[in-house]
């Protein structure tokens, strides 16, 4: 049993090691996922966004062309010649301001799918730092797992112990060659 222990710390530690980088690497790629996931539903809504806009103003265009219809069904009845003068006139005031309205709708929309549109941008830079955090984490557990399996063998190596002796056959001992090479057992 000795001659195994330290094959096994160092073993549990590299497997630690690469369990704990694996982990850190998943986490970051599920929050990259969800980060993903917001920046396409806020695009989603800044398209719908400019879409309801695009309806809502034309709606808008409707009214105001309605609206100028009634105003030249109603001059007319009234014997009024809708082509000049004051007929007219209110006629083009109301023709302006119905687009001025459409456009401010427009305006409306675009200003709030500019709102979506920049959460997107924003949740997609979030994925990107996520996914390069995860690999960053990823790096750094190995490189810590490496210096603390590197930590340990030299300790054993010190200690005249080696660790992979556990493989050494032919060892005389009847278990088909699990006997410590260069003893030390028993000292980690």
């Amino acid at each position: 049993m000795g001659a195994v222990m330290p094959f096994l710390s160092l073993a549990t530690t590299a497997a630690g090691g690469i369990f704990s980088a694996i982990g850190s690497q998943q986490q970051a790629q599920a929050q990259a996922n969800a980060a993903n996931y917001n920046a396409a539903v806020a695009n989603n809504a800044a398209l719908f966004a400019r879409q309801q806009g695009d309806v809502q103003a034309q709606a808008n265009d409707r009214k105001t062309a309605a609206m100028i219809g009634r105003q030249r069904a109603v001059y007319a009845a009234g014997g009024l010649d809708v082509n000049t003068g004051s007929p007219l006139d209110i006629q083009a005031d109301t023709a302006q301001m119905g687009r001025l309205n459409s456009l401010t709708i427009r305006n409306n929309a675009a200003r709030q799918a500019y709102g979506y549109q920049a959460s997107a941008n924003l949740d997609t830079a979030e994925a990107q730092n996520y996914q390069q955090a995860g690999d960053t984490a990823m790096l750094g557990s190995l490189i810590g797992t490496a210096g603390s399996v590197g930590s340990k063998w030299s300790a054993y190596q010190q200690a005249g112990v080696d660790p992979f002796a556990v493989f050494a056959f032919g060892g005389g001992d009847g278990t088909g060659g699990s006997q410590l090479i260069g003893g030390g057992a028993g000292q980690f």
